[in-house]
């Protein structure tokens, strides 16, 4: 069923009923046009509504299968009538949707015959996907133009031609096959967060990029390009090499920005990777800059590049303590239309920023009546966990902020034996599941907040018991990976500064 609503919502969006192979005035029986129009109104939303609505049945009634595969049949068919200029934001994703379209019409009439035609439109279409960088669409085109003029349609010089085409971009596919992979096993890395240690394995990588770095120095490759940058800068990351980023980054902007007609995906990347070189040297005011400049590409709402851009800004603010522009933010989000619509696992995300922001609103650091925002819903400690279950239940860092977060409101109200047993919990967390380096702030922040029932609420002492471990939380650098940025919403240093200032007002 969500292949056929992901279908319907994209027609949908190209005004199909201007189609006549899908439309109200179409020769759809009536119960496929009872199922567009629920599913398209969003009163049917699976398989066992549809065909409780049809056949009052469940999903496995064999006349609804039927029926559901002939309906899908019939939409995907509705694909080749859209409009593929109207649709696309670049001159690049515009020429990808017609290049495609025409590739397929050039097979069926191969297999109908039909090779003259099928050739004509081989040959206008190989000129936009070379222009373009599709490789892969290229080579398939290229294929077939190689057994046409060198067997079937003899003509040496158009075989020669193709042929040349053939085994150049057949090199470039292949050096663009490899950094892919450097960039699929790099980014595993970095993603895992398991080891991020410039090891034997980071240096190998690196060895081969740099004849990869030659190699696309000669070659004006889109793609080809970008995983080598990226990968390049991954290993940087690892190394913290930030001005080595930093070279990496503005080289690739400079490519980019000349690619044009392509569609920004190169320029939006470097531009967002800026911005976090930029939060690593503590240069927030131009890391803002950077991520707003990030928002001029128009991204998708509620996808992740717009989340991942506003998890930036929001983060900056907290840096900043700048607490009223952050809730602006975390308010902007929420309640934005397509919130209901994001993943869960993301949206349990910004539910765990919404508490510490609400912990900030607690403790006095900001007043929600004099922000022109609207307002947060007032917090429940138990509809928070009802709606983080997946976050709840990870073993694998995100649960120690639910820990603290939960933590911060005992001690707001004042439940100090709730609080001893949280605590100790806490503890116990933090030997199972933190033992790694990437956890080090985490723990460091725990032993701190295991000196507050220790010392009995006194701050001075417990300031002068904690010094060691303060200074330990200064001198390891906050990571700013979206994945740890998920687990620290504030910075545990200014989070301390919180705890001890609400347990002076106690």
């Amino acid at each position: 069923m969500e292949d056929i609503k992901a279908i319907i919502k994209l027609l949908s969006k190209q005004k199909v009923k201007q189609i006549e192979i899908l439309s109200e005035e179409s020769k759809l029986s009536e119960k496929s046009l009872s199922l567009y129009n629920g599913i398209k109104e969003g009163s049917i939303t699976n398989d066992d509504e549809a065909s409780a609505f049809l056949y009052n049945d469940d999903r496995n009634n064999p006349i609804y299968r039927v029926l559901k595969h002939r309906f899908k049949e019939r939409l995907i068919n509705t694909l080749f009538f859209i409009d593929v200029q109207a649709y696309g934001k670049s001159a690049h994703q515009k020429a990808l949707n017609r290049n495609l379209r025409n590739w397929a019409a050039s097979q069926i009439l191969l297999n109908k015959g039909l090779s003259t035609a099928a050739i004509s439109i081989m040959e206008t279409t190989l000129k936009s996907t070379i222009k373009f960088d599709m490789i892969e669409l290229s080579l398939l085109i290229l294929k077939d133009l190689k057994m046409h003029y060198g067997l079937y349609n003899y003509n040496k010089k158009k075989y020669e031609k193709y042929k040349n085409q053939w085994l150049k971009i057949s090199h470039i596919n292949q050096l663009k096959a490899e950094a892919e992979e450097l960039y699929i096993s790099t980014g595993h890395i970095l993603e895992t967060k398991k080891s991020t240690k410039y090891d034997s394995r980071i240096k190998k990588y690196e060895l081969r990029l740099v004849e990869l770095n030659k190699q696309a120095l000669k070659i004006d490759s889109y793609y080809f390009r970008y995983y080598v940058y990226i990968s390049n800068y991954i290993i940087n990351m690892i190394k913290r090499d930030y001005k080595k980023q930093q070279e990496i980054s503005k080289e690739a902007l400079i490519y980019f920005k000349t690619k044009k007609g392509f569609n920004n995906y190169g320029v939006a990347s470097f531009q967002q990777i800026n911005g976090i070189i930029e939060l690593n040297l503590k240069k927030y005011d131009l890391a803002l800059s950077s991520f707003l400049k990030c928002l001029d590409f128009k991204p998708l709402e509620g996808r992740l590049y717009w989340q991942a851009i506003y998890n930036y800004i929001f983060l900056i603010h907290i840096l900043k303590r700048e607490y009223d522009q952050a809730y602006k933010i975390l308010s902007y989000i929420i309640n934005h239309k397509s919130f209901k619509n994001i993943y869960s696992d993301f949206k349990q995300h910004w539910f765990l920023k919404e508490a510490f922001i609400q912990f900030l609103v607690g403790v006095g650091k900001i007043q929600p009546d004099k922000i022109k925002a609207q307002k947060l819903r007032p917090f429940r400690i138990t509809r928070f966990i009802n709606e983080i279950p997946a976050l709840t239940a990870d073993k694998r860092g995100y649960n120690v902020s639910i820990h603290i977060v939960h933590l911060l409101f005992l001690i707001i109200d004042e439940k100090y034996d709730v609080l001893i047993d949280k605590l100790d919990s806490l503890k116990q967390y933090s030997f199972r599941y933190l033992k790694s380096e990437e956890y080090t702030r985490a723990r460091t922040f725990i032993k701190m907040l295991l000196m507050i029932p220790k010392y009995d609420y006194h701050t001075k002492t417990i300031l002068t018991k904690t010094k060691n471990l303060h200074q330990k939380l200064m001198d390891t650098p906050m990571d700013f990976s979206e994945q740890a940025m998920s687990i620290e919403i504030i910075p545990y240093e200014q989070l301390w500064e919180e705890v001890m200032g609400l347990l002076e007002l106690i």
